[in-house]
């Protein structure tokens, strides 16, 4: 069985994950940031070592928009 702190861990990940692409997709309201946020304070009160929250709190918002970007020029009928 999962533990609280690792599950909050993992859906505060997927809550920065998504709140970043939708944030980008569908305006810079900051209404959409409140999902971020809300992952990013989740991951914070996780069970895991500062370092690996600093870079998950840091890192995950850019690496998302740039995996996200990757995937849809990659997958695009156009030449580029």
């Amino acid at each position: 069985m999962m533990k609280i702190k690792s599950l909050q861990y993992f859906l505060g990940l997927l809550m920065i994950i998504s709140g970043t692409i939708l944030f980008y997709l569908l305006g810079y309201s900051w209404l959409w940031l409140i999902i971020p946020i809300t992952g990013m304070v989740l991951v914070a009160l996780s069970d895991k070592s500062i370092w690996l929250k600093a870079f998950t709190i840091v890192l995950v918002p850019v690496l998302s928009i740039v995996v996200f970007f990757l995937v849809l020029i990659l997958t695009s009928n156009e030449a580029i």
